[in-house]
């Protein structure tokens, strides 16, 4: 005989794809009038637009503009728990650098740790610069003796 049953079930928070939850007794009929089986209810975590998880830890881009990337500064940053927390991104970080989070991935409910977010910088260059603004970028350009390119050609000069 089939029957319906509408069950509710308690999922822990950071639980992962793969990852199966028993409930006792709410299987198949036993054997010869013995006790119901046990249901095994498997997991499938749907993934985020914004967050990658790996394991306990969890990955997202932010993005930044250069000057930020270049000056410093703090930026709010998104966290899988739908608040923000700050981040201090220093002065001259350079392009793929990425910062950890400490303890702001997810918490592994058998260990008790707790994952780290990896905040991955996209620097963003602007596209359309005014007149002055090219202008202060070329000063910039004059006053800084040693340029990367320059350092970098010194390399082939004999």
């Amino acid at each position: 005989i089939k029957t319906k049953e509408d069950l509710t079930i308690n999922i822990y928070a950071g639980i992962n794809t793969g990852e199966q939850i028993k409930i006792s007794g709410k299987g198949g009929k036993g054997v010869n009038g013995g006790q119901n089986g046990d249901l095994y209810i498997e997991i499938n975590v749907q993934k985020d637009p914004n967050f990658e998880r790996n394991g306990d830890d969890i990955s997202i881009k932010v993005p930044i503009d250069f000057i930020e990337a270049t000056l410093g500064t703090t930026i709010e940053v998104p966290t899988v728990y739908g608040n923000t927390c700050e981040l201090k991104i220093p002065a001259g970080i350079q392009p793929g650098t990425i910062l950890k989070m400490r303890e702001r991935g997810v918490k592994n409910e058998r260990t008790g740790r707790v994952g780290n977010q990896f905040v991955h910088l996209d620097i963003r260059t602007p596209q359309n610069l005014s007149k002055k603004q090219k202008e202060l970028l070329n000063e910039f350009k004059k006053d800084d003796k040693d340029n990367f390119f320059s350092k970098f050609m010194k390399n082939f000069k004999k």
